[in-house]
């Protein structure tokens, strides 16, 4: 399904040379419906860098789930289907192209690629659930890394939740 959609997204960036930290890249601050928001969030930058960037691309969304593993037919490929209201849908098929892969392996892949809806909505809930629920690349729980120094959870969670959507961020 596509939908057309203006959005705004407040980016901010370490602009110093010297540095070396991933935010050179860029961390989404905001991405909505309102410039003026995304404007506000000029002042919660933490750089002198920032910008706010127009999206008028149509969005896409994925085709609902759930979706369903079936084998096609003699092939051995695997077909990811969604049941629609009428007709099915193939989502995806998972097809050994070089005769090299187990079949196994290609039987989890393509039960990855079919538990994904189910997945993105339950992290999803996870992540209104949690106390440190948030919407940009910072993250209240600390200063966004975990012990060893890794980013925290929280921020991973945003992020897978974002490239299931599509968005477009820099890791």
């Amino acid at each position: 399904m596509t939908v057309n959609n203006q959005r705004f997204r407040a980016i901010e960036f370490c602009d110093d040379p010297q540095c070396r930290c991933e935010d050179r890249d860029g961390v989404v601050l905001y991405d909505g419906p309102s410039r003026e928001e995304a404007e506000a969030h000029r002042e919660l930058s933490r750089y002198d860098g920032f910008f706010v960037e127009e999206i008028t691309r149509p969005v896409s969304t994925h085709t609902p789930g759930p979706w369903e593993l079936s084998r096609a037919g003699d092939t051995g490929d695997f077909v990811i289907i969604s049941e629609c209201q009428y007709d099915p849908i193939v989502v995806a098929t998972v097809h050994e192209l070089t005769g090299e892969h187990d079949i196994g392996d290609l039987a989890a892949n393509a039960t990855m690629i079919a538990a994904a809806p189910e997945m993105l909505a339950a992290l999803e809930r996870l992540r209104r659930a949690s106390p440190y629920h948030i919407d940009t690349e910072s993250c209240e729980c600390g200063n966004g890394l975990d012990d060893s120094g890794n980013v925290c959870e929280h921020i991973q969670a945003n992020r897978a939740i974002a490239k299931a959507k599509g968005k477009l961020l820099n890791y």
